[in-house]
């Protein structure tokens, strides 16, 4: 059986140059999508009859397409929502706040400002933090980086701890499972 997927370009624009091409969530309905980090692959399974996911993890898929799962960053309760298109995990400041963090805290530094699929940029900070638990695997210390990114307001995740869960911590994994039909995600550790 073959899968043909379509690959769109940005709009002309500023943003556009350098992205090879943008792939969203809503390509992969009724897929689920393996990224063996391990092996450097991933695997596309559009199969009705596929197994179901062994121990997946407790999760909501809003709108169909963004995976929030539990995470504990620090001791701290939060919701990630993973983006494998995120180079780096992103927090609020709810969650910078429920870690103790200041504004001006000293334990802050200025690192990269988030960007994304456009041209604007978003200062950002950063912060050293462990452990980080997701699942039941802690995945231990990460420069967390603090952002005011608008997809928070977006995904109604400003008023409680939250992030977007990137590939550097993702990667850390053997792999990472999303299944689209099931709304469920599995993580190897």
């Amino acid at each position: 059986r073959t899968n043909q997927m379509a690959v769109q370009r940005p709009p002309d624009s500023a943003s556009s140059s350098g992205h090879d091409g943008v792939l969203g969530a809503r390509t992969f309905d009724g897929a689920r999508l393996q990224f063996d980090f391990a092996a450097t692959q991933l695997r596309i399974d559009s199969n009705a009859n596929r197994a179901p996911l062994a121990n997946p993890l407790d999760t909501n898929f809003r709108h169909g397409i963004f995976a929030h799962v539990p995470i504990s960053i620090a001791g701290v309760a939060a919701t990630a929502v993973v983006d494998t298109g995120a180079r780096r995990s992103v927090a609020n400041r709810a969650l910078r706040q429920a870690l103790g963090f200041t504004e001006s805290d000293a334990r802050l530094r200025e690192v990269e400002p988030i960007g994304g699929a456009t041209a604007h940029t978003t200062p950002t900070v950063a912060g050293d933090v462990t452990p980080v638990i997701l699942g039941a695997h802690d995945y231990g210390a990460l420069e967390l980086a603090f952002a005011d990114i608008s997809v928070f307001g977006a995904l109604q995740l400003t008023g409680a701890p939250a992030l977007i869960l990137g590939l550097d911590i993702l990667r850390r994994a053997q792999s990472l499972t999303l299944d689209y039909t099931s709304q469920q995600v599995a993580i190897l550790a």
